[in-house]
C-alpha cells in the first residue's frame, strides 16, 4: 500500500513538472505556472473550442487533483 501511495505522489510531482526534492515553493511556482496556462477562462479569452475548452477543464481537475495530493501529502499549505 505505501509503494502504491508513494508512486502516486510521484506520478503527481510528474504531471506538475517538478522532482521528488523540490521545495514546496518550487511545487507551488509549477502548479500555479501550469494552471494559469491551462485554466479554461484564460482559453474562452482566446476563442478556444468548445473541445479545447473540455481539455482544458480536465488538465486544471488534474493538476489541481495533483497538487492537492501533493500538499496533503508534504504537509504544507
Amino acid at each position: 500500500w505505501r509503494r502504491i501511495v508513494a508512486m502516486v505522489s510521484v506520478l503527481a510531482l510528474a504531471l506538475l513538472g517538478v522532482t521528488p526534492g523540490s521545495d514546496a515553493g518550487a511545487i507551488k511556482n509549477a502548479y500555479r505556472r501550469l494552471l494559469s496556462r491551462n485554466h479554461p477562462d484564460k482559453q474562452a479569452g482566446a476563442g478556444a473550442s468548445p473541445e479545447q475548452l473540455r481539455l482544458a477543464t480536465e488538465k486544471t481537475r488534474e493538476l489541481h487533483g495533483a497538487f492537492r495530493l501533493i500538499r496533503e501529502r508534504h504537509g504544507f499549505r
